[in-house]
């Protein structure tokens, strides 16, 4: 695997399966330790007093309970958390599915640290799916005053390796292919970020070669109470590990020092200042609206009560919400693999009248191409209930790069990520989950819905401009194939199969993707 990109859950399915052929499978197998159960945790209390606490208490939007600033720039997201770490006084949680060794990764876990030295208190909950390249930092972290790490449905040992890892893990295939899938950062219980971006270089456009287009976004007012109640029913949960608690025989220490990031964008898509020069003003330009978080339970990894759990997940709430629309359903997801409930509610809504729009990835574009496979079979079927579909062009969603030598110039590969919808121009809905069989069976996930036409409005005209200058349109033709559509040089054009894809990308859709069966992508 590329350290520097981030593998889609199915990509990291893929990655578990071919470690467990690894010869380390003759070895007998080990299971986790006896677990002892850590004192519970307390949820962030609002501290009025503090910086932030004050930040938040004077940008909430008159008569609004909740307050928000979308966060479409990568950039900006980067520097948001940032400032909200830097300037926290009391409190940091921190709740991530994913973070990278790379600059990005490294200076937030490096800041989260320097917190905790000047008397923050510091919990990070990380999935340990990804961690055996930043567990030596996140050890030095542990023993740190203020600080605890835990990890979420751990590996039970021959942690300093990938193949240790998975090889150890034979035996418990089950438990370890449920994820956590969660974003999440609050900061002295009174400001929070939510959403789809990881803590990675290419979620905040700092990778040469791949950039993910993703949304988050900073929240203040009564939504954070209701975020920190769903980060310490995960903290407390027992699928949460002290890390300590773990064996290790590895190394102990730093990694060294990330490098600085460039400053922010002055203005995002949206025309939004820098978060920088507005946390420096000591107010922040959000949006009003009532909201209202939800989370999967953290049992959901543990397979037990599984018709409970589906109930109450966040797939079944959005699909719920999705259910209310009486005009239109705009769609933003990467892993889009609907199944018969989805195409069940894509019909039920075309036969009430509801226009459809949705924004996926591309075959080019798909960081997996047995995910691709899976979405393209409901193609056809979504296109003849009137579905406008959209998918991201690597080419056209990239930006310029060079080389670190500065000599060559390129175009990084842009992906899209960002998990968003927006029913009836009204609601809106900011989070972790995918629409596929993934984030509905088996990795917890984190969402909001918020109930506001300000802000449904700021997210339209972002998903309308990466629809318009990074995507192709799909359409039938008059004997039911696939066409896309493209504006190229201010000129239509059309093509008759995927574009932008290798012969490689080819050879793996046909020969690897009917191997794997849609459950487990």
């Amino acid at each position: 695997m590329d350290s520097s990109h981030l593998p889609s859950p199915a990509a990291l399915w893929r990655r578990l399966v071919l470690c467990l052929a690894a010869p380390l499978l003759l070895a007998a197998c080990s299971s986790l330790p006896a677990r002892m159960a850590p004192a519970p945790g307390e949820p962030q209390a609002l501290i009025p007093a503090s910086a932030l606490g004050r930040i938040a208490a004077v940008s909430l939007p008159a008569d609004q309970p909740s307050g928000f600033r979308l966060l479409p720039d990568g950039g900006q997201a980067f520097d948001t958390r940032m400032q909200l770490i830097d300037r926290a006084e009391r409190s940091l949680d921190a709740q991530y599915y994913y973070i990278g060794h790379d600059d990005s990764g490294l200076a937030f876990l490096r800041a989260l640290t320097q917190a905790a030295a000047r008397g923050v208190r510091v919990r990070l909950l990380v999935d340990d799916l990804a961690t055996d390249a930043i567990e030596p930092m996140l050890r030095h972290m542990e023993a740190q005053a203020g600080m605890e790490v835990r990890v979420f449905n751990p590996f039970c040992c021959g942690r300093t390796s990938v193949v240790g890892r998975f090889g150890s893990g034979a035996a418990d295939l089950r438990r370890l292919n449920h994820r956590m899938h969660n974003k999440l950062l609050l900061a002295d219980g009174a400001l929070a970020v939510a959403g789809g971006r990881n803590m990675g270089d290419e979620y905040f456009a700092r990778n040469m070669h791949s950039e993910f287009v993703d949304m988050d976004a900073l929240m203040a007012g009564a939504i954070v109470p209701q975020l920190a109640s769903v980060f310490a029913r995960y903290w407390d949960s027992p699928p949460a590990w002290p890390l300590g608690q773990l064996p290790w025989d590895g190394k102990i220490g730093d990694s060294g020092e990330p490098a600085a990031p460039e400053p922010p964008s002055a203005l995002d898509a949206l025309g939004q200042t820098a978060p920088g020069l507005e946390f420096a003003a000591g107010r922040l330009t959000l949006t009003g609206g009532s909201a209202y978080a939800f989370a999967d339970p953290p049992g959901k990894v543990l397979n037990k009560d599984l018709d409970h759990l589906h109930a109450n997940s966040v797939t079944t709430q959005v699909r719920g919400a999705m259910w209310t629309a009486r005009q239109e359903v705009v769609v933003s997801s990467p892993y889009l693999i609907p199944r018969e409930m989805g195409m069940e509610l894509i019909r039920g809504l075309a036969q009430q009248g509801v226009k459809m729009s949705i924004l996926t990835n591309s075959m080019a574009a798909n960081d997996s191409i047995f995910v691709h496979t899976g979405y393209a079979r409901y193609r056809p079927e979504m296109l003849r209930h009137g579905v406008d579909l959209y998918e991201l062009s690597p080419a056209r969603s990239g930006r310029p790069t060079r080389s670190p030598m500065g000599m060559v110039p390129s175009m990084s590969i842009g992906r899209l990520h960002a998990k968003n919808l927006v029913i009836d121009r009204q609601t809106t809905f900011i989070g972790s989950m995918n629409l596929d069989p993934r984030s509905a069976d088996k990795n917890t996930e984190l969402g909001v819905l918020v109930d506001s036409p300000a802000l449904a409005a700021q997210m339209l005209k972002v998903l309308d401009m990466n629809k318009r200058t990074g995507a192709y349109k799909l359409r039938l033709d008059a004997q039911g194939s696939i066409e896309w559509l493209a504006t190229v040089d201010g000129k239509e054009t059309v093509f008759t199969s995927e574009p932008e894809t290798t012969p490689l990308m080819w050879l793996q859709n046909i020969f690897l993707s009917p191997l794997v069966p849609e459950s487990l992508l």
